[in-house]
């Protein structure tokens, strides 16, 4: 039976790729250019809308600056919300790095164990959603965790692609 014995460090920089990877896929061209195409017809429509709603006095310039300002304004609060709450996000991450210390993983076909400096764990296949790689490390995702996995952590000969095929092909036999 095949297994892989691992322990590592994760860095803050890598756990905070790790923890968005997920929710940035890989677009094709494709998507790109359909996405930008969707965006497109979408803003000519509105400006179609607002250049009629102009002409039939339903709607006057000052009513239309209002709803900008306050449209622009909800955008504003939204991002600066976002960026308040994932720098947050990031350091419990952080906080919780530090306490963990040297992490040492056993992967094989039945299971994920995981033992630090704060806990022990044993996580079968079910628990798992996804693979993801980076750069340097692969990721699996679990809800809204992550697992991550550096690349300098494989046993040597062992290659990220070979190591990925792996996981998610223990994924896929979930029982």
């Amino acid at each position: 039976m095949k297994r892989y014995e691992l322990s590592y460090v994760i860095t803050p920089e890598m756990q905070s790729r790790a923890m968005f990877v997920w929710a940035k896929p890989n677009k094709t061209k494709g998507e790109k250019w359909r996405r930008a195409a969707i965006f497109t017809l979408g803003f000519v429509a509105l400006l179609a809308v607002i250049v009629t709603l102009m002409r039939l006095d339903v709607l006057t310039v000052p009513m239309l600056f209002s709803a900008l300002v306050g449209f622009y304004l909800g955008i504003g609060v939204w991002l600066i919300s976002h960026r308040v709450s994932s720098q947050k996000l990031v350091k419990f991450a952080n906080s919780m790095l530090d306490r963990e210390g040297e992490i040492h993983t056993v992967i094989s076909s039945e299971q994920i164990s995981i033992r630090s400096g704060v806990s022990d764990s044993n996580l079968s296949w079910d628990y798992f959603d996804e693979a993801f790689s980076m750069v340097d490390a692969t990721v699996l995702r679990a809800g809204a965790l992550v697992y991550t996995f550096p690349d300098a952590a494989l046993p040597e000969g062992t290659s990220p692609q070979e190591f990925r095929k792996d996981l998610e092909s223990w994924m896929g036999a979930k029982t």
